[in-house]
């Protein structure tokens, strides 16, 4: 089993209001992501900023009807800055060995390949996708608690604040995102990021429901 890490700390001045609250096709954008990890991790970690986030959220998935033993929430370090603060409080959180990471703009993460990634991480500390563009989806993946927490720490003492500077603390196992995508069949990397995301993703979710009540 593995745990999962939902980051929903982030501001969006672009939508208006926090992601987790922006609505896509009559659902919470947080909630598209929660109920997909549900079915796999044994706990879900959701990395807040304030209890503010913290009570909004719960009303959100209290509203939508979601219940779940899994969910608890992980409050950022106020003593980092960027996304460690939350990384470092949820992964502090784990009770597995492995966390897969992500944030609650991913509305098309696929279950199947959340699995594909802990199945095939064999002795490295991460498994991240890569394109053939050369960039990388670090919030889209695997790692491995114990080490990357190790890494956190020595990429802070070098005033390094990013995940990649993470990733070059730790081995990690590149994986082909194209093969990941069409293993999914739908555009699991896809996040959204402005209004303009948002319609797209109302399009791309209303052609994938459409495409599962096809016979």
């Amino acid at each position: 089993m593995l745990n999962s890490i939902v980051l929903a700390g982030g501001k969006s001045r672009r939508l208006g209001k926090p992601k987790f609250m922006v609505d896509l096709n009559g659902k919470p954008l947080i909630l598209h992501v929660i109920e997909k990890l549900n079915t796999i991790a044994s706990k879900i970690i959701i990395s807040i900023k304030s209890n503010y986030q913290k009570n909004a959220i719960k009303r959100v998935l209290t509203n939508n009807n979601f219940i779940s033993n899994k969910i608890i929430f992980a409050m950022d370090d106020p003593k980092i800055q960027g996304i460690l603060s939350g990384v470092k409080s949820a992964l502090l959180q784990c009770n597995e060995n492995l966390a897969f990471i992500t944030g609650c703009d991913l509305p098309f993460i696929s279950p199947k390949t959340v699995l594909w990634l802990a199945n095939n991480i064999n002795h490295y500390d991460a498994i991240v996708p890569l394109w053939k563009n050369g960039f990388i989806e670090p919030l889209y993946s695997i790692y491995r608690v114990t080490p990357t927490l190790h890494a956190i720490e020595k990429t802070l003492k070098n005033n390094n604040l990013s995940l990649r500077g993470v990733l070059n603390q730790i081995s990690v196992k590149y994986v082909s995102a194209e093969y990941l995508e069409e293993l999914a069949n739908t555009p699991i990397f896809f996040n959204v990021n402005s209004k303009k995301d948002l319609i797209e993703a109302e399009k791309l979710l209303s052609n994938e429901q459409a495409s599962s009540k096809s016979p």
